[in-house]
């Protein structure tokens, strides 16, 4: 099973990034770029992408996690600009960035340390906390594009986000786009 380790998005949230995605729609709708939009209720913070996965690697998930997360303190960061990975010229992945905290890197390295010696732990990429908006298909002209269309909004500010609660999700890919299905959930300890 392919899975990953998030934090889910309030409401509030949600409804601010779905209103700069229409907004950014509208703008970018008269290039030919191709995107494939991320779903509001798809848009999270991944800590830890773990790939495919057996069902037993998920106890021992639990296992250790559910040892460890309860003790983590909660915090919270605020949802700030846009931008594209890898660069502004050449997007391939539209996303709201994050002003980051010691504690959310803390939280991190506590998941990537605790699952380190678990099976199929792969995910060596430098961790690059963003809520991805969308995602382009190849076009010479798209980095023109996404330029002119957030030339406005590089320091667009999204809200907080709340770090209280952490889950363990399954991805179910479907023609639609995927789904997630919560496996596990752990609460972070309130300061």
């Amino acid at each position: 099973m392919r899975c990953f380790i998030a934090v889910p998005l309030p409401e509030i949230l949600s409804k601010n990034i779905g209103q700069y995605q229409s907004s950014l729609k509208k703008k970018l709708s008269s290039s030919d770029m191709k995107i494939s939009w991320t779903r509001l209720a798809s848009i999270h913070l991944t800590l830890r992408f773990l790939g495919e996965i057996e069902a037993d690697t998920v106890s021992e998930i639990n296992r250790r996690l559910s040892h460890e997360l309860p003790l983590c303190p909660a915090t919270q960061i605020e949802v700030k600009g846009v931008g594209a990975f890898p660069n502004l010229q050449k997007p391939r992945i539209m996303w709201a960035g994050l002003k980051t905290n010691q504690q959310l890197h803390d939280l991190h390295s506590l998941i990537k340390e605790q699952l380190s010696k678990l099976p199929r732990e792969a995910d060596d990429k430098a961790f690059k906390p963003h809520l991805t908006l969308g995602r382009v298909r190849f076009d010479p002209t798209r980095g023109r594009a996404f330029i002119q269309a957030t030339k406005d909004s590089l320091l667009h500010e999204f809200g907080a986000l709340p770090v209280e609660e952490v889950r363990l999700y399954r991805s179910h890919l479907k023609q639609s786009g995927p789904e997630y299905e919560i496996l596990s959930s752990w609460t972070l300890a309130k300061q």
